[in-house]
């Protein structure tokens, strides 16, 4: 299956260099815009369809179901696991950015773990409207035949943005050498570490009680970290 990836023109070489080592057809947008990646992924998908071939398209920040549901077995895989080692998980807490990753991490946590309370943090100054969200998780558990009820009062946003979801913060960054230096554990600065900040601002702040177990959901970023999207 012949990979396409649609990028910035400005996007860095790490990330250039790693997509074509691993045999993806790079095609560049202007800027980083939704607006621009969208028309640019359009002009591939019609160029590929014209040549014959069936294109099956993920839009920026995977805004699609299978997404939502690739997190929600994460979510399933997750529990089995704390159960079998008696561990009752009080909080789990994700980044938050197109808001996808928390869909199914709601999804997930409502179904397997409903006592659990599912928390994303977000590293935008704007966070996808709560109602929205609700209603990308119904269409998710309909589409995967899950019978579950989620309403807004599930919902819990906690906004660690700084500046914006793209530029780094300071207290991102003091968050990604406390993790490395604690357990060897890498973050990157516009996601998972702004991420982190905010869950040890809710500490600071009383969200969590003494003695509760939170997990964190490492959802990756090396890229950014090593400077491919710069």
């Amino acid at each position: 299956m012949q990979v396409h990836m649609v990028v910035p023109e400005s996007t860095g070489s790490v990330t250039r260099g790693l997509a074509e080592l691993l045999g993806a057809a790079l095609h560049f947008a202007m800027d980083g815009q939704t607006t621009s990646l969208n028309k640019e992924i359009r002009s591939v998908e019609t160029k590929l369809k014209n040549d014959g071939h069936h294109p099956y398209v993920i839009k920026p920040g995977a805004e699609a179901t299978l997404g939502i549901l690739g997190y929600v077995d994460c979510m399933q895989e997750l529990y089995e696991q704390a159960e079998k080692k008696h561990i009752h998980v009080d909080h789990v807490v994700c980044c938050g950015g197109t808001g996808i990753t928390y869909a199914g991490v709601l999804l997930g946590t409502k179904l397997y773990s409903p006592d659990t309370r599912a928390t994303a943090v977000s590293i935008g100054r704007r966070f996808k409207h709560a109602e929205t969200l609700v209603k990308q998780v119904k269409d998710a558990a309909i589409f995967g035949g899950y019978s579950v009820d989620v309403d807004l009062s599930d919902v819990h946003v906690y906004f660690s943005c700084g500046k914006g979801a793209s530029e780094p913060t300071t207290k991102g960054r003091d968050a990604m050498k406390l993790m490395t230096s604690k357990s060897g554990i890498f973050l990157d600065p516009l996601f998972t570490g702004k991420a982190f900040a905010g869950l040890l601002d809710m500490s600071r702040e009383g969200y969590f009680k003494p003695g509760e177990t939170i997990v964190f959901i490492h959802t990756g970023g090396m890229i950014t970290l090593l400077g491919g999207l710069s």
